[in-house]
Parts: C-alpha cells; sequence; structure tokens
C-alpha cells in the first residue's frame, strides 16, 4: 500500500482470460503462469493489471513501492523473459530459475528489468527499496557463479543453498551483491530496511553450524536448524546472531521500525526460548509455538513470547508495526483452539486443513491481544504479506493483508463493506482477497 492508499497485489496466474486493465502485457504467454501486478485506488476499483512473464513459468514473489515507482521481484524460467535496460539481458540458469528485479511506473509502464543470477537455481522473495530509492533483493541460490561484487563480504558460496542480497541504484544497474549463509543451508529469506538509516536486516533459518555472527551475538549455537537476524551496513555485516533455544527454531518475517527496533516472528520447538518476564505465553503448547519478538536498536530483547494453540501446525507468514508500535502479525493455523479476541472470525472454519490467522498485540507493558482473528481454509505453502499504511493527521492505520490459498479464503458477500473485490475469482489455483481493516487510535 502506498501513502495514497492505493493497495497492489503481485502474483502468478495461468488463466488466458485473467482480466487486464492499463496493462504493459496484455497477453499471457503461457507455461506454467505469467507474474502479475494489479493496483486498486482506496476505494477499491482496479487501476491496472497487467502480466510479466515469457514462454515458461513466471513467479513474482514481492512487490515495493515509492514516489518514484513500483518495484517487483521473482524468478522465471523463462529464457524470453521481458527484458528493458537490462544490466543483464541473458537467462544463464538453462532449464533452472533465474531470480530478477523490474521497476514499473506509478501507472504500470515498464521502467526497467534485468536478471541476476548464475547457472544453477536463482530465487528471489523479498525486495524493498531505501529512501534514496536504491532497490535490494533477498534469495536464495543453489549457484556457485552469481555476479558477487569486489566489496561483497562474501564472495563464495559456503553450502547447498545460500542466501544472497543483491542492490540495484534507480536506473537498474548492479551496486552491490553478496553470499551469505555457511555450510549446510539456509531458508525463509525475509528483507527488511530501517527507514531512516538504510541499514539491511535480513532474518531466516541456518543449518550451517559456521552461519557468519558477530562477537556480540545473543546466541552463537544452538541445536539446528535456528533463526538469525543478520543486519547490513556500508555493504559489511554490522550485527548477526543466531536466535532460538534449546531446539529448532526458525524465523520467517522481519520487519524494522523508524526507530530501529526490530520485529522478528517464526516458529519454535524449543521448550527453553528466551522469553521476556512479560510473554503473553511462556508455555509451549504441544511441541511447537509461534513465536514473536520485538530488539531494540541495540539489538537487546524488548519482548518475545509463545504464541499459538494445541494444534500441530501454526506459522507466521509476516510480521509488521504501526506508528504506535503495536504489532500486528498474519499466517495459517491447523487448530481450532487458536486463542482468538475481538474477531471477526472466533472460530475455525474448516473442518480439515487450515484456516488464515490475523494477530495484533498492543504496546502496552505487559501486551495484551487486542485483536486476533481466524478465516477460511489455507494451506501451508500459503504466502501472507502484511502493511501498514498510517495517516497522521487522523490518527489511524490502515491494514492489508493479503493471502492465497488453494480453497475460499474469505466470501466478500459476509462482509458488510468489503472493500476490494476479487479479480476474476481464482488466479492460478489460489483464491487471492485483500481485506482492509482500519484502527482509531484513542484520544
Amino acid at each position: 500500500m502506498d501513502q495514497n492508499q492505493n493497495a497492489y497485489v503481485v502474483g502468478s496466474a495461468t488463466s488466458t482470460d485473467f482480466p487486464v486493465k492499463n496493462a504493459y502485457q496484455v497477453k499471457n504467454h503461457g507455461g506454467g503462469g505469467d507474474g502479475f501486478i494489479a493496483k486498486f485506488d482506496k476505494s477499491g476499483d482496479l487501476k491496472f493489471n497487467t502480466f510479466l512473464g515469457g514462454s515458461s513459468t513466471d513467479y513474482i514473489e514481492d512487490i515495493a513501492i515509492d514516489q518514484n515507482g513500483i518495484y517487483v521481484t521473482g524468478y522465471t524460467f523463462s529464457s524470453d523473459f521481458p527484458m528493458k535496460y537490462a544490466w543483464n539481458s541473458t537467462n544463464t540458469a538453462g532449464t533452472d530459475e533465474d531470480s530478477f528485479v523490474a521497476k514499473y511506473t506509478l501507472d504500470g509502464e515498464l521502467l526497467w528489468s534485468t536478471f541476476y543470477s548464475g547457472t544453477l537455481k536463482d530465487q528471489a522473495f523479498g525486495i524493498k527499496v531505501d529512501n534514496q530509492s536504491n532497490i535490494y533483493i533477498l534469495g536464495q541460490t543453489t549457484s556457485s557463479n552469481l555476479p558477487v561484487t569486489p566489496d561483497a563480504f562474501q564472495q563464495i558460496q559456503n553450502g547447498s543453498s545460500d542466501f544472497f542480497i543483491a542492490e540495484f541504484n534507480t536506473t537498474g544497474s548492479l551496486v552491490f551483491s553478496s553470499y551469505l549463509g555457511g555450510i549446510s543451508e539456509e531458508i525463509n529469506p525475509s528483507l527488511s530496511i530501517n527507514p531512516i538509516t538504510n541499514e539491511i536486516v535480513i532474518s531466516g533459518a541456518t543449518s550451517s553450524s559456521n552461519f557468519p555472527i558477530t562477537q556480540d551475538a545473543l546466541n552463537k549455537t544452538g541445536t539446528f536448524p535456528k533463526a538469525f537476524i543478520t543486519k547490513i551496513d556500508n555493504k559489511q555485516i554490522v550485527y548477526s546472531t543466531l536466535f532460538g533455544g534449546s531446539n529448532s527454531d526458525q524465523a520467517t518475517s522481519v520487519a524494522v521500525d523508524n526507530s530501529g527496533n526490530t520485529y522478528l516472528c517464526g516458529l519454535t520447538f524449543s521448550n527453553v526460548f528466551p522469553l521476556t518476564s512479560d510473554a503473553y505465553s511462556t508455555t509451549l503448547s504441544n511441541g511447537n509455538d509461534l513465536f514473536v519478538s520485538k530488539f531494540d536498536s541495540n539489538n537487546n530483547i524488548i519482548y518475545s513470547t509463545y504464541f499459538g494453540s494445541t494444534g500441530s501446525d501454526d506459522s507466521c507468514k509476516g510480521i509488521t508495526f504501526d506508528n504506535y508500535q503495536n504489532i500486528y502479525f498474519a499466517g495459517y493455523t491447523d487448530s481450532s483452539t487458536y486463542p482468538t479476541k475481538s474477531a471477526y472470525s472466533p472460530e475455525k472454519v474448516s473442518v480439515v486443513g487450515y484456516d488464515s490467522i490475523l494477530t495484533k498485540f498492543n504496546n502496552l507493558h505487559p501486551p495484551t491481544i487486542t485483536t486476533s482473528s481466524t478465516s477460511g481454509t489455507s494451506v501451508p505453502t500459503t504466502t501472507s504479506q502484511i502493511t501498514i499504511n498510517s495517516n497522521t493527521n487522523t490518527n489511524t492505520n490502515s491494514l492489508t493483508v493479503t493471502n492465497s490459498s488453494n480453497h475460499d479464503f474469505l466470501d466478500p458477500s459476509l462482509l458488510s463493506n468489503p472493500v476490494f473485490d476479487l479479480i476474476g475469482g481464482l488466479f492460478v489455483v489460489s483464491l487471492l482477497i485483500n481485506i482492509i481493516f482500519v484502527r482509531k487510535r484513542r484520544k
């Protein structure tokens, strides 16, 4: 969502009758699906919807927006993927995936696009733009010959699957790139940028006993896989730590606010975990739970808690915050006992399978749940994106949750005033719905 409360949706579509509008690319070129980019205004009207893809399968995984444009990233199998003013226009992966990054105008006109890849599998999953309109992409790679720059903090691939971080300038030229990883593999890449200092913050999970950590790390060892947080400034790692407890832990999403506080969520199997005294829950449920943790700008733990149910599978897929440092996260659960409060949907809807979840913690001490809800049926591979648009003039925060599912996520007819309708119903095999939740601060 941008500052004018326009909402943006990206994904992949196989439909030949997918409803394009004011499109730069009007045709789905086939394969296993083309990427798409859609923009809605604050009333929910579709402003444009365009394909982006070639003759094979293409995935757009993430989007970022600033006053200068729209930025998307993902990966493609297409050797004829649309290139324009490309820093690298050659598909080098053969039958494997190549990552890409592209920039559009706010009206949907493609300005430039380029590959970033080696000869094996390269998948970009996250994109952010800093306050100078430089673009950063984060992904996973099995390629040993990525185009890393001479000033990379890690020049070589260390394990079977490493992360990569790459920076592009406003015209699409590569400025900086590096591997990040150890001797095994890293998963669950998540990317955030400090909006004031432009410090890069990366989270994920590592199985590597030699993952690069700094001397001031909170945790330097443990049972793997282990969650981690890595901070990069001036092209160098300035802080890196493992995070977790007595068993395996995986971070799945990270966010950073204007004060440099870091918000982290993930999954833990640890019955001994770094919790704060004001934790909402201090007991691990049924072998695994979500965790939600907050760190200050000096990397000290401010708040950390278990959160979950008696089910076997709860997951946080996206975390964010508002101007008042209230915490929001979205994901899925297979449990009928997931804790709900002030809920639009207080009970599990699906008899078998997964429900999507949306939960809010306030910024009181100790924090408490102000809203927690479930909706529809979702699947473990579902990705949830969650963003906040704050209006300081009206003291309101618009919360946009984007979710995709192999089943009905939420029937818009059940909403008294749905803001967004479906675009063509099914996206590939996924029903995609956007819902706006508005909270007004008490005066």
